[in-house]
């Protein structure tokens, strides 16, 4: 199945020129673009983009580029928004194995318990 369903694809659309954007926004009406849903192929449900920029504590998901570029351009804003050591991080280091990010979950939830 596809990250992109029909009807995400749709409403992002209108939500777009709800907005009177589109692709070729400037940097500063790009923040505009966090409300907008996609079906997540890690998860399997829908989250918005502001969830994609935080999926990792201070990084953005690895995959945000992949799933995100049809509908603006991601690449632009990940550029202004992360310093160059950051970008590094977030797309040229080995992902982790799934056993450990779902122990750091586990972990992160205690933690939250606790506090």
């Amino acid at each position: 199945m596809s990250p992109f369903e029909p009807s995400n694809a749709q409403s992002n659309h209108k939500k777009l020129v709800a907005l009177n954007m589109n692709p070729d926004s400037d940097i500063k009406k790009m923040k505009q673009y966090e409300d907008l849903e996609i079906r997540c192929p890690r998860l399997g449900g829908q989250v918005t983009f502001a969830y994609c920029l935080h999926e990792r504590g201070d990084l953005p998901c690895p995959r945000v580029l992949t799933c995100w570029q049809t509908f603006f351009p991601v690449e632009t804003y990940l550029k202004e928004k992360l310093t160059p050591e950051e970008r590094g991080r977030c797309f040229n280091e080995p992902p982790k194995d799934k056993i450990s990010t779902i122990f750091e979950i586990v972990e992160a939830v205690k933690k939250r318990k606790k506090g």
